[in-house]
């Protein structure tokens, strides 16, 4: 993401406070790498050492937006080739980073075409090194908060009923960090702190050679 607030980066239909004027916004969404050991990175922090207030500049795959509302659906594949990680890093005071559809203070039922079929809006997530999902670690003061990294629908107080399978593998490690400061969380699974509705979906998580850690 950049340095200002609000400068957040955004693979997928909506943004920041997006209305949609047909009920929501729909469509696969495929991203992938074929070359070896070419990594697949979103993250909260400014690529520019110098920046200092990156607040609200979170990064997303996924439809939706910060604060958007509408039905959001359509299949999420994230794959790299061999070697290469997956990382989903939040940063500064509310720049989270989330690869599913919704994201923090949205409204709408994320995954659901109305058929109720979990395929419809199914993540899947394969690694050909590890995955990582880490809070944001920059200090424990109020200023940077939120800053949390979730692999689902939804996110931090967002409501509706969210929907899809999940099914994530890696050769190396899976890991999901907390960060240091107020509701740095990190989450595999569709709602997030404080969201309100029904979320449903197989979960599944494999790793070949790795493993699993969840990390408070």
């Amino acid at each position: 993401s950049g340095g200002g607030d609000q400068a957040y980066t955004h693979l997928g239909h909506g943004g920041w406070d997006a209305d949609s004027s047909t009920g929501g916004h729909n469509g696969n969404i495929s991203v992938g790498t074929t070359a070896a050991n070419a990594d697949i990175v979103f993250s909260g922090f400014s690529n520019n050492p110098a920046d200092t207030d990156n607040d609200n500049s979170y990064s997303q795959l996924g439809h939706g937006g910060r604060a958007s509302n509408g039905n959001h659906f359509g299949t999420i594949d994230v794959t790299t080739a061999t070697g290469g990680d997956i990382n989903f890093t939040g940063g500064d005071a509310n720049a989270f980073a989330q690869l599913g559809h919704g994201v923090r203070d949205s409204s709408g039922n994320m995954g659901d075409d109305g058929s109720g079929n979990a395929a419809v809006s199914k993540i899947t997530v394969n690694s050909g090194g590890a995955i990582a999902f880490a809070g944001g670690t920059t200090g424990s003061n109020w200023g940077q908060h939120e800053a949390y990294a979730q692999l689902g629908h939804g996110g931090y107080q967002s409501s509706g009923n969210h929907l899809g399978d999940i099914d994530v593998d890696a050769i190396g490690n899976i890991d999901f960090t907390a960060g240091d400061s107020y509701r740095t969380f990190t989450q595999l699974g569709h709602g997030g702190q404080r969201a309100r509705g029904d979320h449903s979906g197989d979960i599944e998580v494999d790793t070949t050679t790795g493993a699993i850690n969840f990390t408070g």
